[in-house]
């Protein structure tokens, strides 16, 4: 009897284990998914919220695409905070004040600068959970690391299916105040993502080594001259340089597209409930495109020409026809394919990112990614606002997409072409790279 009673505990033991393991995993995926979701779902929105506070297009698609690009430009500071907070305090700050811009706009929304302040609260709340739950994971699952990253845009994608509708159906039910602030309170859910990341052996080792640099001295550290040596030491891994250039592209066309995907399906003449299901056609779109980019990582099989080449052929052209696309069925079908490659695309470029750095410069590289991706993100909403209050319809936003698409493939041609390895730089002769 006492055997059996040791044996169950041994097992419920190991099975904690595990569910404890796996539960960062899981919660990383939820955060992405409400990262993702959210820039759709503000598409849901757009129309309302210029009618309400009187203004442009442009500046109710900079302050939505502002939330996220400050998500992506602050996550160097995510990091830095580690200094000083542990990943669990992180984790819940944020989650919290996710949540909490979206409160506020159901509660308080009437002027243009509390939009672009409560969205910027929510950014900065996506910003702070970036890349402590990156390098969180990185710490836990050092060796399927990269595989998970790979999967990271399949659950952007399933946000981007789900949440828009999830929105649509609160605004019918309940009006749009109350449905943005029950939204917030959906998103409320990012809180669960830093309750998971508690302190382990492994995040009191990698904080300890964090704060040992820290207490170095200034004379020593020169904290400036390393922070802008950030900017420049991974672009001696050339092909990453191009793949970091593509990954702005993309991020530019992708915002664009979230942002504007429901009123250009209005704008074509679409009743507002088919527009929120082309939505959810590009997220199932992505969804799939992601898990084909996972597997092929998982079998070896992915390369510059599948993963970026043919992704930007493929979504100029799928933009290019719901230009002049009439039917819903073709626009319905080019969005699902747009999607597709789009998730494929990011997909791709999140893992093969990992395999164009040395592990001396990843981190700095990973960085400069987000910051860059960030910028683009915002100049998606801004300069796409500017082109239809400016040209009136959404259709030559798209075209503008497919263009940058298309004018993308000579750098993924570069990329292709070059078959030099990865160099591994150390801190000691990084200078000597050639």
């Amino acid at each position: 009897m006492i055997e059996s009673l040791t044996m169950a505990e041994g097992a419920f033991g190991v099975m904690s284990r595990t569910v404890s393991r796996g539960l960062p995993v899981i919660f990383l995926y939820v955060r992405l998914f409400f990262f993702g979701g959210v820039m759709k779902a503000n598409g849901v929105i757009l129309n309302y919220v210029v009618e309400k506070l009187q203004t442009t297009n442009m500046l109710v698609g900079w302050a939505f695409t502002l939330q996220c690009a400050i998500a992506y430009m602050l996550t160097p500071v995510g990091g830095y905070l580690l200094n000083y907070s542990s990943f669990r305090q992180l984790g819940i700050g944020g989650g919290i004040l996710i949540g909490l811009g979206y409160v506020a706009s159901g509660l308080l929304l009437t002027r243009v600068w509390q939009l672009f302040l409560f969205h910027s609260v929510s950014g900065i709340g996506f910003g702070l959970l970036t890349l402590p739950s990156f390098i969180y994971l990185q710490i836990h699952f050092p060796e399927s690391f990269p595989t998970l990253i790979s999967l990271t845009s399949l659950s952007i994608f399933a946000g981007v299916a789900t949440l828009p509708p999830i929105l649509a159906s609160l605004i019918d039910h309940y009006g749009d105040k109350a449905a943005l602030t029950l939204f917030g309170a959906l998103l409320w859910n990012c809180v669960l993502v830093g309750v998971t990341m508690k302190s382990t052996a492994k995040t009191e080792t990698f904080l300890s080594s964090v704060a040992v640099t820290k207490d170095v001295p200034p004379s020593h550290l020169h904290d400036f001259d390393r922070y802008m040596l950030m900017f420049a030491s991974p672009f001696r891994h050339r092909k990453f340089a191009m793949c970091f250039l593509l990954s702005g592209v993309s991020m530019y066309v992708y915002s664009s597209w979230a942002i504007f995907l429901v009123s250009f399906g209005e704008s074509v003449g679409f009743t507002p409930r088919m527009a929120v299901y082309l939505s959810s056609a590009g997220g199932i779109g992505g969804i799939a495109g992601s898990a084909l980019a996972f597997l092929q990582f998982y079998f070896n099989r992915m390369n510059a020409v599948t993963g970026c080449l043919l992704p930007l052929v493929i979504n100029g052209l799928s933009l290019l026809i719901s230009v002049f696309s009439t039917s819903y069925g073709i626009t319905l079908t080019v969005t699902c394919i747009s999607g597709f490659v789009q998730g494929y695309h990011y997909s791709a470029l999140c893992g093969l990112m990992t395999t164009l750095l040395c592990q001396y410069h990843l981190r700095d590289g990973i960085s400069m990614t987000f910051i860059s991706e960030g910028m683009c993100y915002q100049f998606g909403g801004l300069f796409s606002g500017i082109v239809k209050d400016y040209f009136g319809s959404t259709n030559s936003v798209f075209l503008l997409n497919a263009v940058l698409s298309f004018a993308a493939i000579p750098f993924a041609v570069i990329w292709t072409l070059d078959k030099r390895p990865v160099h591994e730089c150390y801190p000691k002769n990084q200078d000597s790279l050639e």
